[in-house]
């Protein structure tokens, strides 16, 4: 912690965008950011939600020297910031932090293969439903009401691989039922095992 700086990230600011050389590893301690791809047509899909305690862009150390994928704020961050080339160095002076972030990327890798096995075979509400789960335990806030998301339809449908207008319409579904009541730029989940259950109904 030495060795970093502190920083306030706001919404919609942009942490590294895709391509661009690697200088940085953030450790969040509070917020959310998004970490997305662009496909040759312009077409953005998120990755991950990167929330507190996690470390953004660190993973990228391992790969190569450019970031494979773009970061940016959904919910105001503050966060600790190390220069990537003093984050190598104590990676090489303290090695449980590096196999500790090996562990994070496999981590990842098998959360991946999950999402793409949904989108394999699952249809939109079932892959919408078991992604919102994720979210309320990795980046949820609570709150009397319930568990907060803050993310628009748009991001949740550039997370599950469908379209703006499906994911209005399965949230004015689920909201006739009381389960979700979506809010600007965010989604309220009210009933988590409604949700849960809706994750593992079939047509």
């Amino acid at each position: 912690m030495a060795g970093a700086h502190a920083r306030t990230y706001n919404r919609n600011e942009t942490l590294f965008m895709q391509g661009h050389p690697i200088r940085q590893v953030v450790l969040l301690q509070s917020g959310c950011v998004k970490l997305t791809q662009l496909s040759s047509s312009g077409n953005e899909v998120i990755l991950w939600l990167n929330g507190k305690g996690d470390a953004v862009g660190a993973q990228s150390l391992f790969s190569n020297c450019s970031h494979s994928c773009s970061a940016h704020v959904i919910e105001q961050c503050k966060a600790l910031v190390w220069d990537s080339a003093k984050f190598e160095r104590i990676l090489a002076e303290m090695p449980c932090i590096r196999r500790n972030l090996i562990q994070i990327q496999m981590s990842q890798l098998n959360e991946l293969e999950q999402r793409f096995r949904e989108i394999a075979t699952e249809n939109v509400a079932r892959r919408l439903a078991f992604a919102m789960v994720r979210l309320a335990k990795q980046v949820g806030k609570q709150s009397p009401q319930g568990i907060e998301l803050s993310l628009t339809r748009e991001e949740l449908a550039q997370l599950t691989g469908t379209t703006l207008f499906t994911i209005s319409r399965l949230l004015s579904k689920w909201t006739d039922l009381g389960i979700v009541t979506p809010r600007r730029e965010a989604v309220l989940i009210r009933d988590l095992n409604g949700l849960k259950l809706l994750s593992v109904e079939r047509d």
